[in-house]
């Protein structure tokens, strides 16, 4: 088959676990023997393979100004014809799209207009709020949701294009049930799994280090973190931050000051290392993580570590499956708390626990999605 992988910033693995995701899709469909293009919503920034072009020519935060127009195009969702072009030319069996900045759910359309069919991965709340993370650029819960509702009723118009949905968790795939006519219940695909070389890692013995890997920013709990450090430090736990983003400047100033280790944005070997290098890893998040497993989480379970997790999304799931996953409330009583409880002994009873394959690989999970595409071309046969 064919694939055109419709997404904001196609996979360019520098901007994130959507990025990642979709770089392993690529992969894993290519070793499955299938050709796929890669169509992004927004000019890429570094060179990816498989790019057959972009939708807008404009960044989406070059400016204030920009960013307000990009805004007002993702909701107004009008059918590209620079879309239209790349699809005819490439002709693809099925289109899957992804994350839809730049692009707006229009891209169904295009697609229904080709009879080409379509299958929709949700990796945020894209379709509900304009932030698509549901809360403020602070962390905390949106209240104000007439634009959005608005937004809402201008974008799903399209919906019924989509034959197929796939979530990471089951608690995506509640938060946006009914919003696809024309197919089946949403169907729930965990973020594939990352480097095998993970897996040969071998376990800690004792709880000294704890790792946050991931984005730099107030939705992620990483200020929670800085504000437990101290306190962690005290309790005999090095706090070890790895990342970019817009908080890297308290977290470089809590590094300088001794609070927390600050290895930078790691890949590659570099991750490999920080990874056997820490006892468990953190995901303090404050907003509802989309991922059962995230990306990150898997990385730490395949890497033999026990994972801290904010009871938030589809953090909450996993926590409930007895996977090495433990669930706190992202506060700092909470946080603290939770890792006490399992200091000592009581540790190694937390690593036995660990599932390091709770992931699909990627073969088995770019053949769910070439399944999703069969099933969506019946649809429209």
């Amino acid at each position: 088959m064919r694939f055109a992988i419709l997404s904001a910033h196609g996979s360019d693995a520098a901007y994130g676990g959507a990025e990642v995701a979709i770089q392993r899709l690529v992969s894993g469909l290519e070793d499955l023997g299938h050709e796929v293009g890669v169509i992004t919503g927004l000019p890429p920034t570094h060179p990816q393979p498989n790019f057959l072009g972009a939708v807008t020519r404009h960044p989406w935060r070059v400016s204030r100004t920009r960013h307000l127009t990009n805004v007002a195009m993702d909701a107004a969702a009008l059918p590209s014809h620079r879309l239209e072009a790349m699809l005819r030319g490439f002709q693809p069996s099925a289109v899957l799209t992804h994350n839809l900045p730049g692009l707006s759910t229009s891209a169904w359309a295009v697609a229904r207009r080709l009879q080409i069919p379509v299958v929709h991965t949700l990796h945020d709340y894209y379709l509900l709020c304009r932030r698509t993370t549901l809360t403020r650029r602070s962390g905390q819960p949106c209240r104000t949701l007439n634009f959005c509702a608005l937004r809402q009723r201008s974008i799903l118009r399209y919906a019924s294009a989509v034959g197929h949905v796939l979530a990471p968790s089951q608690f995506v795939a509640d938060r946006h049930a009914g919003l696809f006519p024309a197919a089946p219940p949403i169907e729930v695909l965990a973020n594939p799994a990352g480097d095998d070389e993970l897996r040969a890692i071998a376990a800690p013995s004792e709880f000294r280090r704890l790792g946050y890997l991931g984005r730099l920013d107030p939705t992620k709990g990483v200020a929670l973190l800085l504000q437990s450090a101290s306190e962690l430090r005290k309790r005999g736990i090095t706090l070890v931050i790895a990342g970019d983003g817009g908080m890297r400047g308290e977290v470089v100033r809590a590094a300088e000051s001794g609070l927390i280790e600050y290895p930078g944005r790691v890949s590659g070997e570099d991750k490999r290392r920080l990874l056997s290098e820490c006892d468990a890893g953190i995901a303090p998040s404050l907003w509802d993580e989309p991922g059962g497993p995230t990306l990150s989480m898997a990385e730490w379970l395949q890497a033999g570590r026990p994972v801290f997790a904010s009871l938030r999304g589809g953090h909450t799931e996993v926590a409930r499956r007895g996977v090495g996953v433990v669930g706190f409330e992202p506060t700092r009583a909470g946080l603290l708390d939770t890792i006490a409880a399992w200091q000592g002994p009581r540790f190694g009873q937390l690593l036995e626990r660990v599932r390091r394959d709770l992931s699909p690989s990627s073969s088995d999970h770019a053949e769910r999605y070439v399944a999703a595409a069969d099933a969506a071309r019946h649809r429209i046969d």
